[in-house]
């Protein structure tokens, strides 16, 4: 960002981080525009947004994960560089791309932004979502461990790839 956007920002009363990461995000969804996959400098960024690295991190795991359709990766020893890359599947192949991309132990939010991606792709519908919302929410699951809603998840996206071959 321009040092000039940023004094406009702060006299709106607009300087908060959540601004900040809207505008991240709306620069970095600009820089991937229509093609595949876009390679961002972490620090150049944070020099044009004037905000720590870490902001920038903070907005690549939130807002670019693949429970969006994105995939992030570092390039080692090159800067700070981070490609950003959009997941192009098929709604019938997404949830199986996922089962193999969970791991081992997902938290309560980056499994509600799964299922979000999952509905607004048009692979469940919202009374689908909002069950699978209860069953590996922080309520049913915080008892035992972010283990647990992994497996949960896990189990309703091989349901959901059950019912999409079977359609």
């Amino acid at each position: 960002m321009v040092k000039k956007e940023k004094d406009d920002r702060k006299e709106k009363g607009e300087g908060d981080a959540m601004n900040i990461c809207d505008e991240i995000e709306e620069y970095l969804l600009a820089q991937l525009g229509d093609k595949p996959s876009v390679l961002i400098s972490r620090n150049s960024l944070s020099r044009r947004f004037d905000c720590a690295p870490s902001q920038i991190s903070y907005v690549l795991s939130t807002r670019f994960g693949l429970e969006r359709g994105f995939i992030t990766a570092s390039r080692r020893g090159g800067g700070g560089y981070v490609e950003i890359s959009r997941v192009e599947l098929s709604s019938s192949e997404y949830p199986s791309f996922l089962l193999k991309e969970i791991g081992e132990e997902i938290s309560a939010a980056r499994a509600e932004r799964v299922l979000a991606e999952l509905e607004s792709r048009g692979i469940l519908g919202g009374g689908e979502r909002k069950i699978a919302s209860a069953a590996a929410g922080e309520r049913a699951c915080r008892p035992l461990s972010d283990k647990l809603r992994a497996a949960v998840l896990k189990n309703i996206l091989m349901e959901i790839v059950r019912e999409k071959k079977h359609s």
